[in-house]
């Protein structure tokens, strides 16, 4: 065997032993296949979720009802009247602009 053809058998040797390595370490210790087994209902989960603060996906859908008493060209016109007075400066005029 020639110097290149040992190292190339050493290398590969040794990633072979450090795919084996880190094949040994299983993260789930429990029977292979099986899934955790709780022990709590579904409802009793919930209810502790409740009792806990935390924030259902139906509560993240809802939206709130948003209503302003300004109409947009009172709006309008004093974000104008702003601008032109050089109270908004730089990209917050482009943006406004945009947006009227």
């Amino acid at each position: 065997m020639n110097r290149s053809s040992t190292t190339l058998a050493a290398i590969v040797l040794s990633f072979a032993a450090a795919g084996s390595a880190f094949a040994d370490g299983d993260v789930y210790s429990g029977p292979q296949g099986a899934a955790p087994v709780s022990t709590l209902t579904r409802a009793q989960v919930q209810a502790q979720a409740k009792g806990q603060g935390v924030v259902t996906e139906e509560q993240l859908n809802q939206s709130p009802t948003v209503s302003s008493t300004r109409s947009r060209a009172d709006v309008r016109a004093e974000t104008l009247q702003a601008i032109a007075r050089h109270e908004l400066a730089g990209n917050d005029i482009e943006l406004t602009l945009r947006r009227l």
